[in-house]
C-alpha cells in the first residue's frame, strides 16, 4: 500500500512538473467580460431599452521548434449566462514561420477582417458593427433589405476552413481562405464545384509626409449550396497623423438579386492615453429599390485602468423607403458598456 501511495505521489508530482513546463512553454489563458445598456427610440414604434452581457474565455497554446516553426492551437469559449450559443465558438491550429507566413486550419474567422479598413472608434458604434446589416428599430427589429451600417466587408463565419496570411513584404501583406460550403465540412450531393466559400485580402502600410497610411482590399464569395450566391468587395484607406485618425471605406455587396453599395468615412481623436473620441458617417443604398440608410455615430471611450474600459456611443439611423414615405424611419440609440480584459 505504501508503495502504491509513493508511486501515486510520484505520478502527481511528475504531472505537476509537466503541467508547469507546459505553462512555461506557451500556454495562455485570457478572458473578457462586458456588460452593456441600450436605449432606442424612433418615429414608428415604441421606445425600447435593454441590457446585455457578453464574455469569452480563450485558451492559446504555442511552441517553437529549433528550426523556427511555430505551431499553436486556439480554443475560444462563449460564456454568456442564458445564451443558447454557449460553448466552443472557435477551435483551430496554426503553423507559421517568419519567412513563410501563417496557415490556420479549423473553425476560425476568414481573412476579410485583418484586411479591412475600420472607421475610427470601436465598441458600441454601429458604423463598426459588422454583425448587424440593418438598422435596429425600437422593437428590436430591422428595416431595409441588406442595407448596412458598416462598409468594412469583414465577416466572422467560423466554418471549417483553411486560411493563409503572408509575412510583411516591404509594407505589403496578403491572405486567403477556403471553406467547403457556408457551414463547413463537405459538398452536398449534386452541388457544383462552385459551392465553396472563398475570401481574399491585401493591405499596404507605409509612412508618408509624417503620417502613417494604410490601404486595404478584401473580397468574399459564398458559393451556391441551395441558396443564392452572395459576393462582396471592400476597399479603404486610413491615415494617422499625430493624435488624429481619418478613414474611408467602401463596400459593394451582392446578395442574390440585391446589389447594395455602402460607403463610410470618419475621424477619431486621441485626447490622451486614456480618452478617445470619434465621429463616423455611413450611407448604404440598394440599387434595385433605391431605398437607403444613413448612419451617424458619435463615440467616447475611457480607459479606467489597464484592461478596464468604458465606452458610450450615440447612433442615429435614417431609413428612406423610396416606394412608401410612411415607412421612412428615424431611430436614435444610446449604447454604453464597460468591459474587463484579463
Amino acid at each position: 500500500m505504501k508503495k502504491v501511495l509513493l508511486a501515486t505521489s510520484a505520478l502527481v508530482a511528475a504531472g505537476a512538473i509537466s503541467s508547469a513546463s507546459a505553462m512555461d512553454g506557451g500556454v495562455k489563458i485570457s478572458v473578457f467580460q462586458e456588460f452593456g445598456y441600450s436605449s432606442v427610440s424612433d418615429n414608428l414604434t415604441d421606445d425600447r431599452s435593454s441590457m446585455w452581457s457578453d464574455g469569452e474565455l480563450t485558451f492559446s497554446f504555442s511552441n517553437t521548434t529549433d528550426t523556427g516553426l511555430t505551431y499553436s492551437a486556439h480554443v475560444e469559449l462563449e460564456v454568456n449566462p442564458g445564451q443558447a450559443a454557449n460553448g466552443i465558438d472557435e477551435a483551430s491550429m496554426s503553423l507559421s514561420t517568419a519567412e513563410f507566413g501563417t496557415i490556420t486550419l479549423g473553425a476560425n474567422d476568414d481573412v476579410t477582417a485583418p484586411f479591412a479598413t475600420y472607421l475610427p472608434g470601436g465598441r458600441n458604434m454601429a458604423s463598426n458593427d459588422d454583425w448587424v446589416t440593418n438598422a435596429i428599430n425600437g422593437d428590436g427589429g430591422s428595416v431595409g433589405n441588406g442595407l448596412r451600417q458598416s462598409a468594412t466587408g469583414a465577416a466572422y463565419c467560423d466554418s471549417y476552413k483553411v486560411s493563409y496570411i503572408s509575412p510583411n513584404y516591404g509594407g505589403v501583406s496578403f491572405g486567403g481562405s477556403y471553406s467547403e460550403l457556408n457551414s463547413g465540412n463537405a459538398q452536398a450531393a449534386g452541388d457544383s464545384g462552385d459551392s465553396a466559400d472563398t475570401s481574399f485580402g491585401v493591405k499596404y502600410k507605409t509612412d508618408f509626409a509624417g503620417a502613417s497610411v494604410a490601404l486595404s482590399y478584401n473580397n468574399s464569395s459564398n458559393g451556391e449550396s441551395g441558396a443564392a450566391e452572395s459576393k462582396s468587395a471592400a476597399y479603404g484607406v486610413s491615415v494617422g497623423l499625430d493624435a488624429f485618425t481619418l478613414a474611408y471605406s467602401s463596400l459593394a455587396s451582392e446578395e442574390g438579386a440585391d446589389d447594395v453599395d455602402t460607403t463610410g468615412y470618419g475621424v477619431g481623436y486621441k485626447v490622451n492615453d486614456d480618452i478617445q473620441v470619434a465621429a463616423n458617417f455611413v450611407t448604404s443604398e440598394e440599387s434595385n429599390s433605391s431605398n437607403s440608410l444613413d448612419t451617424t455615430v458619435l463615440s467616447f471611450s475611457y480607459t479606467i485602468a489597464p484592461g478596464l474600459n468604458f465606452a458610450v456611443a450615440m447612433n442615429q439611423y435614417d431609413y428612406d423607403n423610396n416606394a412608401d414615405n410612411n415607412l421612412d424611419q428615424k431611430s436614435d440609440e444610446v449604447r454604453a458598456s464597460i468591459q474587463a480584459n484579463f
